[in-house]
């Protein structure tokens, strides 16, 4: 919620300025945050850069209060409800010239986003939704990244997150806390991705053992081993990397029945690993989230929600 007020009254071991970049001493309005820091900002960037605050500014308002002995400023208060460290985000993407902020974390990523979406800020959040599209999260965090880009309705995104989902099992114990940042529906999309995903992959190897072992062929027993457990590890985890791991590859190489042989086994595994890997990433390829956000949040050239 977004309170306005013209009275600048305010205990000053409570409020303080944020200082630099936002301290300018002829600011026309001071945003005030739920962690009482003062913003001292111009009317004209916020009208420019929000229709939220265009449409505020445009209506008419209270006659100004006289300042008490405590006042700083007699400038217009406009009290929000971002904790400061949001709202220095968010406005540096707002500002000419400023510099674009960094993300240490998701979460900061997150609240940025929710702030521009929650004021039109259309610029911040093209802005911020490009950061998270650029940023490591969306494979060091992964299902916590799709479900924050899911609310937020980031379908090439989403995809991205879901895809580096697939390194791990699709399980409670690997969600963990995780699974609080995504909604029903979309957990439902992820779980059914991944699991279609593993049936493909274990598929590729279950079947390749077949192809390789007939009245007419039989595999060598270490490569056919090395497939059986491709076909069980694929089916939690349907990523290329899984198969052509050091860890993965060594069981098969320990067990090589010849000494002399060992060597050009261990070779012709490792190579045949990598190009396994790269197959099974190209049927992961083929196969799609079923996901897609109809509800965009621009889509008119003035800002404005569609």
């Amino acid at each position: 919620m977004v309170k306005s007020s013209v009275s600048v009254s305010c205990d000053q071991q409570k409020c303080k300025d944020f200082g630099p970049s936002f301290d300018d001493i002829d600011a026309d309005v001071l945003l005030r945050t739920s962690d009482n820091i003062d913003f001292r900002v111009y009317k004209n960037i916020l009208a420019k850069s929000s229709p939220f605050f265009r449409d505020m500014f445009s209506m008419p308002q209270p006659a100004e209060e006289k300042a008490d002995s405590e006042s700083t400023s007699r400038l217009p208060v406009i009290n929000v409800s971002e904790h400061s460290r949001t709202l220095a985000m968010l406005l540096s993407m707002c500002y000419p010239l400023a510099d674009e902020p960094g993300f240490s974390s998701l979460e900061d990523l997150c609240s940025v986003l929710a702030a521009a979406k929650k004021y039109d800020m259309e610029r911040a959040y093209k802005t911020a939704s490009r950061v998270f599209a650029e940023s490591s999260f969306l494979t060091d965090r992964p299902a916590q990244a799709y479900g924050a880009v899911c609310r937020f309705g980031l379908e090439a995104e989403a995809r991205r997150a879901a895809r580096a989902c697939l390194r791990k099992a699709m399980s409670l114990e690997n969600l963990d806390e995780d699974i609080a940042f995504i909604d029903g529906p979309a957990l439902h999309k992820l779980w059914r991705y991944h699991r279609r995903c593993g049936e493909e992959a274990s598929w590729l190897a279950a079947t390749a053992i077949v192809v390789a072992n007939d009245e007419n062929w039989q595999a060598r027993n270490w490569w056919t081993s090395y497939m059986a457990r491709a076909a069980a590890a694929l089916k939690d985890r349907p990523c290329g990397d899984v198969v052509k791991a050091h860890d993965f590859l060594m069981p098969s190489v320990q067990v090589l029945p010849c000494p002399k042989c060992n060597p050009m086994i261990a070779e012709s595994l490792l190579a045949f690993s990598q190009v396994f890997a790269r197959e099974v990433e190209r049927r992961i390829d083929q196969i799609e989230l079923d996901i897609s956000f109809k509800e965009k949040l621009y889509l008119s050239s003035d800002g404005y929600c569609a």
